[in-house]
């Protein structure tokens, strides 16, 4: 698969005067050999061993996309290339080869894979190559773990945490690239993945591009992980997003209401009603009646009886919540 906005963005490749041969890798890791545009025919290819000695010619195999190629395969670690022009003898020399390019450690995920979220791509780290090849990891949701069917997430500028909105498609390159992107709840149940495509500094056998935006949309959807011809791949395991159930906004309510006459029930009188939401610490204090005060304290979650131990006669009773008197008055016990 061909980034296109990740290879313009990070890659600016420049051709020197010597220019006849590109460094570059196979999917597998190893290095590549290519003519670009140049007929093999024009250029003589030798491999040079890492101990010094002689250097020893190759040949080009002919291929479709990069005109002639060299893959040697598994390489020595120093082992260089050198290009010679046949019409006037102008030579290349390739960086020494440091070893097969690998992903010691694959690109991970910063953050909670739950909706409404914040993730990040956290890079891979590499050895072996050319010893310049460059890459920046990027955040995918799939509808399945083998990623394909994948999109690209949103950057989190365009939805703040809690992310309980779909934000429109942004009309810009890449835009969960090396940075933060959002879990939309919309991605419940795809699996996110970090992927990184490591590439070589020499991009001059590289075909030209066109810059189409990796764009955050529903109905922009590919592969993430199918094998292309320009790097080597790497991704993190699948995570499963998981939803994340968004509590309704509760509006603030403490009331509390005193009846004129008291129900009796159960051996019990009803003087009141109270309503908390959130829940709230009541204290109430009925006196009066003949008999000594009484205080009670609890905590209320919605709507509760205010209640009492039977007494009869004008009964006085105070409500507090949260500390704060919300009401006061007589309440008539028969």
């Amino acid at each position: 698969m061909f980034r296109v906005a990740l290879l313009t963005a990070l890659i600016l490749a420049v051709v020197p005067a010597t220019a006849q041969a590109y460094w570059e890798l196979t999917p597998d890791g190893h290095p590549r050999i290519s003519t670009g545009r140049v007929v093999p025919s024009d250029l003589d290819l030798a491999v040079c061993p890492p101990d010094g000695s002689a250097c020893t010619p190759v040949s080009w195999t002919p291929d479709p996309i990069h005109v002639g190629v060299y893959e040697p395969g598994e390489t020595p670690v120093g082992t260089t290339f050198v290009v010679t022009r046949r019409a006037d003898g102008v030579t290349e020399r390739s960086p020494a080869w440091k070893g097969r390019l690998v992903a010691t450690a694959p690109p991970s995920i910063s953050g909670s894979a739950s909706t409404t979220n914040h993730v990040a791509p956290v890079p891979a780290t590499w050895s072996g190559g050319w010893g310049d090849e460059r890459s920046a990891p990027f955040l995918v949701a799939c509808t399945s773990p083998q990623g394909t069917d994948c999109v690209y997430l949103p950057p989190a500028a365009q939805c703040a945490a809690p992310c309980t909105t779909t934000p429109s498609p942004m009309a810009s390159f890449a835009p969960s690239y090396d940075g933060p992107a959002a879990l939309p709840p919309v991605l419940a149940g795809h699996h996110l993945m970090a992927v990184e495509q490591r590439q070589p500094a020499d991009q001059r056998g590289f075909p030209a591009r066109t810059l189409v935006g990796q764009l955050w949309s529903l109905n922009h959807r590919f592969a993430a992980l199918a094998r292309d011809d320009w790097g080597v791949m790497s991704a993190s395991a699948p995570v499963t997003i998981a939803p994340t159930i968004i509590e309704p906004v509760l509006r603030p309510v403490k009331t509390a209401k005193l009846r004129e006459r008291a129900l009796r029930s159960q051996g019990k009188l009803t003087v009141g009603q109270i309503a908390c939401v959130p829940a709230c610490k009541v204290s109430v204090k009925v006196s009066g009646g003949g008999k000594k005060a009484v205080t009670r304290t609890f905590v209320v979650r919605g709507t509760q009886k205010i209640t009492t131990p039977v007494r009869h006669g004008q009964l006085a009773v105070r409500v507090h919540v949260d500390g704060k008197l919300l009401a006061s008055g007589k309440v008539t016990a028969r």
